[in-house]
């Protein structure tokens, strides 16, 4: 068997170099510099190398196209039913103690949020009557305003009426 030395001292280099240097791997290190120089100068080991890049190319391609690579697909989980059921178990026991109150402060609350809703309503129908404020541009402008706010009321009447009742409640302890 010849060395690679020894193929390029005939004249062009081997197939196995050119097949190695189509698929974009190492040769020898000794002779590698001396088979480049000789690739740049030699136009009948390019095209032969060209030829090896595109076979590796084609076979390539038909590797992809005929053996398909597998998908890792994960397996679907079960839901941990028991984690669930304890943690659920463990937010009951803990509103537990506070049920025995919960009729004081519905109680509490109710007359909050009877002040709160004319107040709410009466802002909702300036909304929809002036159109969002935005110069009566189209009706669905001062709809989508109008949920806007009413959603932005509800949730500070909410939040005002449930600290009015703590705040009771602290004050009453």
């Amino acid at each position: 068997m010849t060395t690679l030395d020894e193929q390029l001292a005939e004249a062009h280099l081997p197939d196995e170099a050119l097949v190695a240097l189509a698929d974009g791997q190492d040769i020898l290190p000794a002779s590698a510099s001396d088979a480049l120089v000789h690739l740049a100068s030699c136009d009948a080991c390019t095209g032969r190398l060209l030829e090896a890049a595109s076979l590796s190319v084609d076979v390539g391609d038909l590797l992809r196209a005929t053996v398909p690579l597998p998908v890792a697909t994960p397996e679907p989980r079960a839901l941990p039913w028991t984690a669930v059921l304890l943690a659920l178990a463990l937010a009951a026991s803990g509103v537990l103690p506070a049920m025995s109150q919960l009729p004081a402060l519905v109680s509490r609350l109710v007359p909050s949020l009877a002040h709160a809703v004319p107040v709410v309503a009466h802002g909702l129908s300036r909304a929809l009557a002036q159109g969002g404020g935005g110069g009566g541009v189209g009706g669905g402008v001062g709809v989508a305003y109008a949920v806007t706010l009413a959603s932005a009321l509800v949730l500070m009447t909410l939040g005002v009426a449930v600290s009015r009742a703590f705040d009771h409640e602290g004050a009453a302890s």
